[in-house]
């Protein structure tokens, strides 16, 4: 993939956060829906990144993802090409709820994971899914 290429696609990646962040409390419970779409469209574009969980113990996070027992975080985003992605945007800086880890995290796992909603602020309502999976699909058009 181009340089071009990849500027475009993390273009439109900072205009389709723009609308996820309207979702309400989309940061309260979305926020690993939102990274999981994002990875699964930035894999299918064969664009390298990495999950990245915020956590006061985010160690004891992936450690419960690898024995298949679900804990949730205080946020989960994405980090490729020197950008944090999340719903706010793109940031080349990241340091807001507590410490980070960058992870390879399989897309069958991290989807489990941001389905398993009795580990996530229930705030966030699960109808948003749809619209959210239909936002990020528009990095994959041209």
């Amino acid at each position: 993939m181009t340089f071009k290429e990849k500027f475009k696609i993390f273009k439109k990646l900072e205009e389709v956060s723009k609308e996820v962040n309207k979702i309400k409390n989309i940061n309260r419970g979305g926020c690993c829906v939102y990274a999981y779409n994002i990875s699964k469209i930035l894999t299918k574009l064969k664009i390298s990144h990495k999950v990245v969980i915020v956590d006061s113990y985010p160690m004891g996070v992936i450690e419960s993802l690898v024995d298949g027992v679900f804990k949730g975080a205080n946020h989960v985003l994405i980090y490729s090409n020197g950008f944090y992605i999340d719903s706010t945007g793109l940031s080349t800086t990241y340091n807001r709820y507590g410490s980070k880890k960058k992870v390879d995290l399989d897309l069958v796992i991290l989807k489990k994971w941001a389905e398993c909603r009795s580990i996530w602020n229930p705030t966030y309502s699960i109808r948003n899914n749809k619209k959210i999976e239909i936002l990020c699909s528009q990095l994959e058009s041209d």
